[in-house]
Formats: structure tokens, C-alpha cells, sequence
């Protein structure tokens, strides 16, 4: 029993938690917790802990380990403490990986406040512009001597070489004469997100390039409080988050539509509409006049990153 709690305990508890991390990133629920950027670190935790697990197994503790009177730690004198040690450390991990919604609640976005403007958010990281497009090289003179019948061949022009941080020009339909960084559908609409029409009510440039444009926006669907004239109205809501779910943080745009009055609250949803930036009580707003708002299915990445 002895080689059992110091042996083969402390080997099952880190395969435990080997166990839980490798099958959360496998099975993609991290996507749920984390920012993609940090989700190899869960892959690279589990591979550690695993080999970590097969190395306490491998190599056998001395019976007298934790059983003296000078040992630091009390819970580990008895078979009951051990156990107890055991559950404590895998049971809650085990728990809440698995048992932990991976979608948020509508209680829980409104208590977190539901963002409408882009103040307070991460920067907009614009696209950066293509490179100077560089002056042809100067013809090469070739002297002719005196007395040739012929001129020299001219020397063959060099072959430009397009550089690779050039932006890729979007395949399909360009109705509305889009700047080439945006990214849209096969119909030709913006393929826009709630970000993307937060930031534009801030920048000048950035909301030129939207204003008035057909976008195609997927999001969730929460009622909104109605003014005189806005009964029409609701929200099209996204979580963003910065580094994991402790700081997501619901944004919206307001869709100017009833189609979503019948539809169930927290309903994703893809709305078809106008990209519009009014003034309203003194403010400027983002405002999508739907023309198409229509049940679809969830993303595959639900949460928005920067």
C-alpha cells in the first residue's frame, strides 16, 4: 500500500492533468478558454506533464517517504490524508474541464456589459500598405562604334519581381469597388465583423470605406432597450477576447430589423445589410440597415480576437 500513495498516486495525478489538457486542446474546448496564440502552450503542458507521469512511475520512491514524524506534510502520514490529497488535486481540474459550458449565457453577457463603441478595446491593427511601387530602371546606352553597319542589340530589360508583401487581391465579385485589403463573399459583400464596424465609427477613413456598403455580419442575436422610432432594433453580439474567457467581453453593432423578434434570444444569425454610421442624441453609432437576417449556424472560431 505503501509503494501504492508514493509511487503510483502522484504518476496517476499528473497523467490526470496530462490527460484533461491534451483532450481539451484535441477536442478544440480550448477554443472556448483561450487565445489562439496560447493554446500551443496547453499542448506542450500535457506532452510535459505525460512524460513527467511515466518518469514517477518509472523510478520507485523509498517505502519511508512521508512516513516519519518529521515530514512537512501532515495529510500524507495517513491513507485517508492521501486520498484526500488525490481528489483534491484531480477532482476539481477533471470537473471543471468537462463540465464547464463552452458557450456564454445571456446572464452572463449582460452582466458583463455589452460594449456598443470601440473605446476601451485593443488597437485596430490596420493593414499595412503596399510597398512604393518602384521607378523602372534607366535604359542602359550601348557606344556604337564608327564604322558598324549594325547597332548592338539593346540589352533585355530586367524582369520585375513582385514582392511577397504585397496584399492578394480577394477572388470573386467586386460590385462595390472594395479596397482590395477587405474581404468578401461570393455575392460581393464585405465579409465584416462587429469590430470592424466598431473601430469605424472611430476611424474616418476606416468607416469611408464601409459607409453605405452591403456587408454580411454573423453574430447573436439580444433585444435591445427601445427608444421612439427604434422598435425595430436589435443586437447583433459578439464576445472578444483579448487573452482568455476571464477577460472576454461582449461588443455589438444594433441591426435595424424585426426579422429577429421571432427568432429565440442568443439565435446566431447572419444579417445581410447596409453599413450605416448615424448621429443619434449626439452621438455617432453603428448601425446596420438589414435587408436579410436568417438563422445559420455558429463559427467555427465564436469568439473575435485582435
Amino acid at each position: 500500500m505503501t509503494s501504492l500513495f508514493n509511487r503510483w498516486i502522484p504518476s496517476v495525478t499528473l497523467a490526470t492533468w496530462s490527460t484533461v489538457l491534451l483532450a481539451t486542446y484535441f477536442t478544440n474546448r480550448v477554443a472556448a478558454f483561450l487565445h489562439p496564440s496560447f493554446r500551443p502552450g496547453v499542448l506542450i503542458a500535457g506532452c510535459v506533464l505525460a512524460a513527467l507521469a511515466l518518469l514517477i512511475a518509472s523510478r520507485p520512491t523509498p517505502p519511508e517517504c512521508c512516513m516519519d514524524a518529521s515530514c512537512t506534510h501532515p495529510l500524507s502520514r495517513s491513507k485517508t490524508g492521501r486520498w484526500m490529497t488525490f481528489l483534491i488535486l484531480v477532482l476539481p481540474v477533471s470537473v471543471a474541464a468537462w463540465l464547464s459550458p463552452e458557450t456564454f449565457s445571456k446572464q452572463l453577457i449582460e452582466n458583463r456589459g455589452i460594449s456598443t463603441d470601440a473605446i476601451g478595446l485593443a488597437e485596430r491593427r490596420a493593414p499595412a500598405p503596399p510597398p512604393a511601387t518602384q521607378a523602372p530602371p534607366a535604359p542602359t546606352v550601348v557606344p556604337i562604334e564608327l564604322g558598324a553597319t549594325t547597332a548592338p542589340a539593346p540589352a533585355e530589360p530586367a524582369t520585375a519581381t513582385v514582392p511577397d508583401s504585397l496584399p492578394i487581391k480577394q477572388s470573386g465579385p467586386n460590385p462595390q469597388g472594395l479596397p482590395d485589403y477587405m474581404q468578401r463573399t461570393s455575392e460581393g459583400y464585405i465579409a465584416a465583423e462587429i469590430l470592424d464596424l466598431l473601430y469605424s465609427v472611430q476611424d474616418t477613413q476606416l468607416r469611408k470605406d464601409f459607409e453605405g456598403k452591403t456587408i454580411q455580419l454573423i453574430a447573436q442575436t439580444m433585444p435591445t432597450k427601445t427608444s421612439e422610432g427604434t422598435e425595430a432594433r436589435f443586437k447583433a453580439v459578439r464576445m472578444f477576447m483579448t487573452c482568455c474567457a476571464a477577460d472576454a467581453r461582449p461588443v455589438a453593432t444594433l441591426v435595424q430589423s424585426s426579422a429577429a423578434a421571432d427568432l429565440p434570444e442568443m439565435s446566431w444569425v447572419k444579417i445581410i445589410g447596409k453599413a450605416t454610421f448615424p448621429i443619434e442624441n449626439g452621438k455617432r453609432i453603428s448601425l446596420v440597415e438589414a435587408t436579410s437576417v436568417q438563422p445559420t449556424k455558429p463559427p467555427e472560431e465564436s469568439m473575435l480576437f485582435q
